[in-house]
């Protein structure tokens, strides 16, 4: 196994299942949390990202496959997504793809879904469209702020990484609001919140 990516709630490895190339996302346990709960913890989390990754594919967003899954162990088996990342695409191709993401992200708000890291490292492009990646901090919620909050991380990512990208977050408000039943309300709350970060 290769692993990829080492983060505070799971690892996660490139490998193969029976012979199909794969990656393995596995929950760490915690060492400070009782045995008891630490596996109701990541039996839970486990089993709520692969009910997000199912009613994704409902709402027609392009997630990877679940190939398999054990929840004791904290284990999902997922569909090996090539390609790049959007977060390393040229500011020009990532405004190609814009309005793509907001019409995505408004499917997903629309299905009750926050994803709950809405960043370009989470997002990669293959040769039909787009797939929404690590859904590990996701959760059900149909609050107006939850998809604020969900929309503010993805601005925010715009301007610390995409700075170049001068009309990506416009782009992606303008699709969002065009395919999201509650999207001028949603778009409008993220300034609510900002103003609240500021004068906290």
């Amino acid at each position: 196994m290769k692993l990829l990516f080492q983060g505070a709630e799971a690892s996660v490895f490139e490998t193969s299942f029976f012979g199909e190339k794969c990656v393995l996302k596995k929950r760490e346990s915690k060492a400070y949390r009782v045995k008891w709960l630490d596996e109701k913890i990541i039996a839970g989390r486990t089993r709520q990202e692969c009910q997000l990754l199912s009613k994704a594919k409902s709402a027609q967003v392009r997630v990877p496959a679940i190939i398999f899954v054990d929840k004791k162990k904290g284990e999902i088996f997922l569909e090996h997504i090539g390609g790049k990342t959007a977060k390393n695409l040229p500011a020009k191709e990532l405004e190609k793809i814009c309005a793509l993401i907001g019409k995505n992200v408004a499917k997903l708000h629309d299905a009750g879904m926050i994803h709950g890291d809405l960043t370009t490292a989470n997002i990669a492009e293959e040769k039909n469209g787009l797939v929404f990646l690590d859904f590990g901090l996701g959760f059900f919620s149909d609050k107006i702020e939850d998809k604020a909050t969900d929309l503010l991380v993805l601005k925010k990512t715009f301007a610390a990484t995409h700075h170049k990208a001068k009309n990506a977050w416009k782009k992606t408000t303008e699709s969002y609001i065009m395919n999201s039943l509650k999207g001028w309300q949603v778009i409008g709350h993220i300034t609510e919140i900002e103003k609240r970060a500021r004068y906290s």
